[in-house]
């Protein structure tokens, strides 16, 4: 099974034998639970503030407050105006090769072409180097990958065997 092969068995939930698949992490998940232990707080100042007889005012703040970042805090709906299918980023590990959807396109590499993986720091974050026998290199951002921290012994490892 070719690694583009792969890939759309991956698109359509299957992964096949002997592959391992990397699906983007949720960026916006800390953020979110940030906004959601501050509506808890916010809702708890404002029944305390209730309950302390603080006033109309500042409990209407306070409840308003814990509201809004209540709101802020939930996942937003995909346009459905939009109706054109999203592909999301994937990076797809078979036993032969490498094939990386993401920002910079479809990308495929096979293990025998490989000279070398090497972490290095680009665009200000951690990224994977992949470096080809012909000397041609790559940039793979795996740590926005979930699990991505190990894709490098993946690859050398797959890398040694070819």
């Amino acid at each position: 099974m070719s690694e583009v092969e792969a890939l759309l068995s991956v698109d359509r939930g299957e992964i096949p034998p002997g592959a391992l698949a990397f699906f983007p992490r949720d960026q916006e998940a800390p953020i979110r639970r940030l906004r959601a232990a501050l509506a808890i707080f916010a809702a708890l100042c404002a029944g305390g503030c209730y309950l302390a007889a603080g006033g109309l005012m500042p409990t209407t703040l306070l409840a308003l407050a814990a509201a809004m970042l209540g709101i802020t805090a939930t996942r937003t709906i995909q346009d459905q105006a939009d109706s054109r299918p999203v592909k999301k980023p994937t990076v797809v590990v078979t036993p032969t090769g490498i094939i990386v959807r993401d920002d910079f396109g479809l990308r495929t590499w096979t293990f025998d072409q490989l000279a070398e993986a090497v972490p290095v720091s680009y665009e200000q974050r951690v990224a994977l180097l992949l470096v080809k026998r012909d000397g041609s290199r790559d940039v793979i951002d795996h740590m926005a990958f979930a699990r991505g921290e190990g894709l490098r012994e993946i690859i050398r490892t797959r890398m040694a065997r070819a």
